[in-house]
């Protein structure tokens, strides 16, 4: 369920979230012989004007695997979950290509499945910055 190079459906991601916290809590206690600490303040995601989609994007990376993982997450003016996406790569690729890579991925989905006009919301503010000035980050990658 979780490792398909397809969209998720929006029922399945609950699951798919729930499932990527589990891992991640049980690989924080294996590398740091203790729980993590609770997240004191969460951001709330603020909805895009109406009519338009955001496409939400992130990355993670285990270097002791050797592996690297996107997620897309595209929702309309709603809040409405309209599409998600994750891909694990067997590689350890540079941070912020992972996360230019993670941003185009999902434009081409949403471009793809119709989820347009859309715009971006990333913590990648240096592959934000490059994409904006048209730097060609992904010319080697895709």
């Amino acid at each position: 369920m979780v490792n398909r190079k397809t969209p998720h459906p929006e029922s399945d991601l609950h699951a798919c979230a729930t499932y990527f916290l589990m891992e991640f809590r049980g690989h924080n206690r294996e590398a740091w012989g203790r729980p993590m600490g609770m997240i004191k303040q969460v951001p709330r995601w603020v909805a895009p004007s109406e009519g338009l989609f955001k496409i939400n994007t992130d990355v993670a990376l285990r270097v002791v695997d050797n592996v690297s993982s996107i997620g897309v997450v595209i929702r309309d003016w709603k809040g409405r979950v309209r599409l998600s996406f994750c891909l694990q790569v067997s590689a350890n690729l540079d941070p912020q290509i992972m996360e230019a890579l993670a941003i185009l991925r999902g434009i081409r989905l949403a471009l793809s499945m119709g989820l347009v006009p859309a715009c971006v919301e990333s913590d990648a503010l240096t592959a934000l910055d490059a994409i904006r000035s048209q730097v060609r980050l992904l010319l080697m990658y895709g």
